[in-house]
């Protein structure tokens, strides 16, 4: 399965930046995708940041959305979702990382899950990399590798 990361916000040359890399190299099919707004703060700006993200959609997609109103699951039931959309035959999932100023209730409506780490908030670069270990912790899961002990 290919894994799709649109963020709002570049990554630049920086500790978590390397940490992101890293974790990337150990993903077969993944991709990020960044976008800047141009709209200094309020609501153009997360008019602007939903718009960018909605079209890096795709229907033929799961979309995911990475929101701290979400559901928050274990590892375990993570790799659980992925393995069963893998099953079904869906070709990529795509994560969707909002801005500071969060998203357009219209997106949480049309994704096909909304997910949470934790009821506290993190900065965006972290979020990324807590992200991408998921991912590769899943994949682990999935394929009985020695990198996730329960």
């Amino acid at each position: 399965m290919k894994y799709l990361i649109s963020a709002i916000g570049k990554m630049k040359t920086s500790p978590e930046a390397k940490i992101f890399n890293e974790y990337s190299k150990r993903i077969k099919d993944l991709t990020l995708l960044e976008h800047v707004s141009r709209f200094p703060k309020g609501k153009k700006r997360i008019s602007d940041e939903t718009e960018k993200l909605s079209s890096m959609s795709n229907k033929n997609d799961k979309n995911v959305l990475l929101d701290q109103s979400g559901k928050i699951l274990s590892s375990e039931e993570f790799s659980l979702v992925l393995s069963k959309w893998k099953n079904e035959g869906i070709h990529r999932v795509n994560f969707i990382i909002g801005g500071t100023e969060g998203v357009e209730e219209k997106l949480k409506n049309d994704v096909d899950l909304v997910l949470s780490f934790s009821k506290m908030i993190f900065p965006h670069m972290l979020s990324r990399i807590m992200l991408i270990e998921q991912i590769y912790r899943a994949e682990s899961i999935i394929t009985k590798h020695p990198y996730h002990r329960s």
